[in-house]
């Protein structure tokens, strides 16, 4: 990296080494991006009269495009949502937290496994800003960041270091300001663009060149690319009109107030008619409801207010230039040497190749015990989604995913289980995939009759994992474990041997509960919020069936489910063994659930003479 300018400032501009990446001759068939790279160059003024520049350059690359696909992300966004989605706290044996780390290396080696960028940079937050000045109370109720949060936050700089991709922070703005500059110079030239967050303030940048890689809140996140089109679908907005829609609505995560008595439906209904903050002040007597017009009225001054503290600088005094050039690759030993002090061992088969000629002779050096190698044979590339860290879904599309799906049952001591369908009534739904898990966190999904998605016919994939239900030695559970029977039974597959049912057992513990539903057991049990079915297929008139959505939704939905149907059944056995009615469980409760299914599948006969 060639750093040129003021002396005296350049010590202290938060731009951090060359970057470049691994590359893949791979099509990007799913985005429609191009593939190529080009050099980037960075220009910041950090104090009046002080510019300082970076140029990252390399040679160029015969009969390469301009066009490049450049990924930036929000780097604090995804420390914290690493830091706080992953509910059981990482640390390594010497006592250091390493949740927020581990969750954010792994994202960030999902994106660049799953979309293949040219160019990538992570911009960081730099303290108070102009919106503080301007609003005091603004992000006023964030909590102050946890003691073992910064330090974590040092340590994924480290990592961005060795990873060689560049950190960039600017005084007096926010992370986003600096995404949506570099991503509106970016895509003025011609480039396409990817950020990363899980701010929804970024939905306003998008455009023809702009997509957000956003990742929802809550226990089981889900990340989807959103472009206009996507914005439209959800929101009935453009992108521009986002701006106005959170003006009007307000940020609870930033401490800015909305309009008293407009939520987002209102919200979007006054956009969609009116256009624009200024068009509904314009028709303001049009509007009907005095309690609404008197509160738009009244909050005038602070929807305009608003309206500055959301918007995203794009315009600020970064040059940005995306030539063509080839990238250089990462430092295999500083990662290595990183990943040994943090214990990453799970995430070394999720790392790209080296280049590197280093690599290989190091990978013939001795080991030390304990420590990991980074250059062993590469793993089978999965067809998977990591959610949040805290659990991969192996989504089982083909025979080569079905494979490995094989490999990981042979390792498990128990199976969870769990049937996604069409209908409620076990004896007429149709299947329409099947979730397994094989240890906390390890799940896998099976689609077979999803409406689009490449996906395997229901006897190849029944037969491949047959002799697993088949074991009588292999303990099994399911929630509600009936209905699965049912199904699956209907559909060819019997289940053999000890099956307990979560339900039965958190009944059993307590039958007065009302909260012996999977999703308000995990909640009450697990600390999770799970993802309730209507929020994927709707409700009323406007419901869908689970077939229709995506085979990602489904898989992060069904593998939440069997995850925490295993990790529930860890806790309540040993509870039904406290409570003394291990006994009646296992004589008298359990034993039923087979009668039961047979005799609900078996039906009456009623003479109807």
């Amino acid at each position: 990296m060639r750093v040129d300018g003021c002396a005296r400032c350049a010590p202290s501009l938060n731009i951090h080494r060359s970057w470049s990446w691994w590359r893949t001759a791979a099509s990007r068939s799913n985005e429609g991006l191009p593939l190529n790279v080009a050099c980037i160059h960075f220009a910041l003024k950090w104090m009046p009269g002080h510019v300082v520049s970076a140029s990252i350059v390399a040679p160029p690359r015969n009969g390469a495009s301009t066009m490049a696909l450049l990924l930036l992300i929000d780097g604090h966004s995804q420390a914290y949502r690493a830091y706080f989605g992953i509910k059981t706290p990482l640390s390594t044996r010497a006592g250091e937290p390493t949740s927020a780390v581990y969750g954010f290396t792994r994202k960030l080696l999902a994106a660049l496994r799953d979309y293949h960028p040219d160019c990538i940079a992570v911009a960081f937050d730099a303290g108070d800003t102009w919106r503080h000045a301007e609003f005091p109370d603004y992000k006023a109720t964030r909590e102050v960041m946890p003691d073992d949060m910064r330090t974590q936050m040092e340590r994924i700089e480290s990592l961005l270091r060795a990873f060689n991709i560049p950190i960039i922070t600017y005084p007096n703005f926010e992370a986003d300001d600096v995404l949506g500059t570099l991503a509106r110079k970016a895509a003025a030239q011609g480039h396409d663009v990817l950020v990363m967050t899980g701010d929804r303030d970024m939905f306003q940048l998008v455009d023809e060149r702009v997509k957000i890689l956003y990742t929802s809140g809550g226990p089981n996140p889900v990340t989807s690319v959103y472009g206009i089109e996507q914005i439209q679908e959800r929101y009935g907005l453009t992108p521009q009109q986002f701006i106005d829609f959170k003006a009007l609505t307000g940020d609870s995560s930033d401490n800015i107030p909305g309009v008293p008595g407009v939520g987002e439906k209102t919200a979007i209904k006054l956009l969609q008619q009116y256009g624009s903050i200024e068009g509904i002040y314009e028709h303001l007597d049009e509007i009907g409801g005095p309690k609404l017009r008197q509160a738009l009225s009244d909050a005038r001054e602070q929807v305009i207010r608003n309206r500055r503290l959301v918007t995203i600088h794009t315009d600020l005094d970064i040059s940005f230039d995306l030539a063509q050039c080839a990238v250089h690759d990462y430092n295999p030993d500083a990662v290595l040497e990183l990943f040994n002090e943090l214990e990453f061992r799970s995430l070394l088969k999720e790392l790209p190749a080296s280049t590197r000629n280093a690599a290989e002779a190091f990978a013939s050096e001795p080991q030390q015990a304990g420590q990991m190698t980074l250059f062993s044979a590469a793993p089978t590339p999965l067809t998977s989604l990591t959610i949040d860290g805290e659990r991969t879904v192996l989504i089982v599309q083909d025979r080569t995913t079905l494979a490995q799906l094989v490999e990981s049952l042979r390792t498990a001591e128990r199976l969870s289980f769990d049937v996604e369908t069409t209908a409620t009534d076990a004896m007429q739904a149709a299947l329409v995939g099947l979730g397994i898990a094989w240890a906390p966190g390890q799940t896998a999904y099976i689609p077979v009759t999803h409406t689009t998605g490449e996906q395997l016919d229901w006897p190849h994939a029944m037969e491949a994992i047959r002799p697993f239900f088949a074991d009588a030695a292999l303990p099994k559970v399911a929630h509600n474990a009936k209905y699965d029977l049912i199904v699956l039974r209907r559909h060819g597959l019997d289940v053999m041997g000890v099956l307990d049912d979560t339900l039965l057992m958190a009944w059993l513990l307590d039958p007065a509960s009302r909260s012996l539903g999977l999703k308000a057991l995990a909640e009450t049990e697990l600390g999770w919020k799970m993802t309730e079915l209507s929020e994927l297929i709707g409700s009323g008139r406007k419901q869908i069936t689970i077939d229709q959505i995506s085979l990602e939704q489904a898989a992060a939905y069904c593998g939440a489910d069997v995850d925490a149907t295993i990790r529930l059944h860890a806790m309540l056995e040993p509870r039904l063994r406290e409570a003394g009615l291990e006994e009646l469980y296992r004589t008298i409760e359990r034993p039923l659930l087979p009668v039961l299914t047979a005799m609900e599948m078996a039906g009456v006969l009623l003479d109807v003479e």
